[in-house]
């Protein structure tokens, strides 16, 4: 019994650090991960490919998106999904559209190119 005592608080220590170091109260910090969690959930049902895509932060209940998609409507779409989740007070979507898809992101511009220029940018 006190072997599952010490187990149990030296567990709750460790987790409570853990909460600490990100700067948020470990409720805080739980409560981002569920959300997280429940974000990527809705875009697997939307898309399942989204998940190999899109990268999901969530801090003190603000959703981040990342990465790349194939197209500004599936980039509408994962920040509208990610709105519709409980608990998501905002969305930051910084998703872009992919070099495969014929546009190529450099900083905050983007510039269109034809299919052979993507053809060519892919060798």
């Amino acid at each position: 019994m006190i072997r599952a005592s010490v187990l149990a608080l030296l567990v709750l220590v460790a987790m409570s650090g853990c909460g600490a170091l990100a700067g948020r109260p470990l409720e805080t910090w739980a409560q981002d991960r569920g959300l997280t969690a429940r974000v990527k959930a809705r875009l697997a049902a939307a898309d399942a490919g989204t998940l190999t895509r899109i990268h999901i932060d969530t801090y003190e209940s603000i959703v981040y998106l990342t990465g790349g998609v194939t197209s500004t409507e599936m980039k509408r779409r994962a920040e509208e999904i990610a709105r519709g989740v409980p608990g998501v007070e905002q969305v930051v979507n910084n998703l872009h559209r992919d070099v495969a898809t014929g546009a190529v992101q450099y900083d905050l511009v983007l510039w269109h190119v034809s299919p052979e220029d993507v053809a060519r940018l892919a060798k």
